[in-house]
């Protein structure tokens, strides 16, 4: 057997070397992610628990903003009810009495009118 040249082996222990180096970062990259991931995580069920606080707000009021319109549109209802309910009388006296109202205009001009002459 031959034996392996000099420079084939400290290639190779320089290889070996970059290879643990290389190997060492990753463990220490992948432990550093695990550990922000685990922050992140956190972070992330804070900010889903607030945006849920957020929601059932939200559904609170919008719960109370139907209940109120609900209301008044139950009131709108009975107000223009009542305006016409009234709106109707008035048409009714109009109705009744404008052939009247009329007749006494007609009186008055023709009065008018012969008195200036």
């Amino acid at each position: 057997m031959s034996e392996l040249p000099q420079e084939w082996l400290e290639v190779t222990a320089g290889a070996a070397i970059v290879v643990m180096i290389t190997g060492a970062v990753v463990v220490v990259l992948a432990v550093y992610m695990m550990v922000v991931l685990a922050d992140l995580r956190r972070n992330i069920n804070a900010v889903s628990a607030k945006i849920q606080g957020i929601s059932d707000r939200v559904d609170t009021v919008a719960k109370q903003v139907q209940e109120v319109t609900t209301e008044v549109g139950a009131r709108t209802t009975g107000i223009v009810r009542t305006v016409d309910d009234i709106a109707a009388g008035a048409f009714d006296i109009i109705e009744r009495y404008a052939p009247i109202a009329l007749g006494l205009a007609i009186v008055f001009k023709l009065r008018q009118l012969f008195v200036r002459r």
